[in-house]
């Protein structure tokens, strides 16, 4: 440290629920008992579980957090993505106006997250036919916006948890790149790069997963990712959308 010319503020010993303050000689105020503390009941914690944000026992299980499902789950996501693509397919060959696909992301947003709000799990249809829609970029980046400025974190955060694990693999890396670059703006970098690695393995040009993997393999400082202000992104991505219907038009996957 001292070589890094960086000042060591305060340096302690924690052991077995106490911890010891080595530069303090104080008696009075560090004890040779030492502090007791809990992990479990503080205000920090409290605060962490109320945002969503449980401690896992391993990186096995985050990463397990975020696997894709297989059995009736897999089988039930093929069959709703392929209807939810026949849909898309005729409907681009259908609609001119291109802001009809601007409402219908949002209005499956919505019925995604309502879902959650209500303990409800999504339907699959619906989470299809979500994912179909985020293959526009900017359909994307309105949905993540959006779905952070109008609910809560936490249920935001569960809702692209969900299409990370559910959606067909052909629809996940922009689902995995929302989550990825969330969970860095919230200081998560374990599951940031584990989404980030997610999108990657299946798109490996993928860019907004190489963006969060820069920032987390530079260390950007958390507090500027921290400032991101998610009803400002959304207006800017409207703005942008307003001006260029035509971006928010799917792109189906080659089958």
């Amino acid at each position: 440290m001292k070589a890094a010319a960086i000042e060591v503020v305060e340096a302690l010993r924690c052991d077995e629920g106490r911890y010891w303050a080595y530069t303090c000689q104080s008696a009075a105020c560090c004890p040779v008992a030492g502090h007791p503390y809990s992990v479990s009941d503080s205000r920090f914690a409290a605060a962490a579980v109320a945002a969503g944000m449980v401690a896992l026992p391993s990186r096995a299980a985050l990463l397990d957090l975020i696997a894709p499902v297989d059995g009736p789950a897999r089988e039930e996501m093929v069959v709703a993505t392929t209807r939810a693509e026949a849909q898309a397919a005729a409907l681009l060959a259908e609609i001119e106006d291109d802001r009809y696909w601007i409402d219908e992301a949002l209005f499956h947003l919505d019925r995604c997250l309502q879902h959650l709000c209500e303990g409800q799990a999504i339907p699959t249809e619906a989470l299809a036919t979500l994912g179909v829609l985020i293959t526009s970029i900017t359909i994307r980046d309105l949905t993540f916006a959006i779905s952070f400025s109008r609910y809560s974190h936490k249920r935001a955060r569960q809702l692209w948890v969900e299409m990370t694990r559910r959606l067909d693999p052909d629809y996940v890396p922009a689902a995995a790149g929302n989550l990825a670059l969330y969970a860095c703006h919230r200081g998560e970098g374990v599951l940031a790069r584990a989404a980030a690695e997610r999108a990657l393995a299946l798109t490996p040009t993928y860019s907004l997963a190489h963006l969060v993997m820069a920032a987390l393999d530079t260390d950007v400082p958390i507090e500027k990712l921290a400032r991101i202000d998610f009803a400002e992104i959304a207006q800017l991505v409207r703005e942008d959308l307003d001006a260029h219907p035509a971006s928010a038009r799917p792109i189906l996957a080659a089958r």
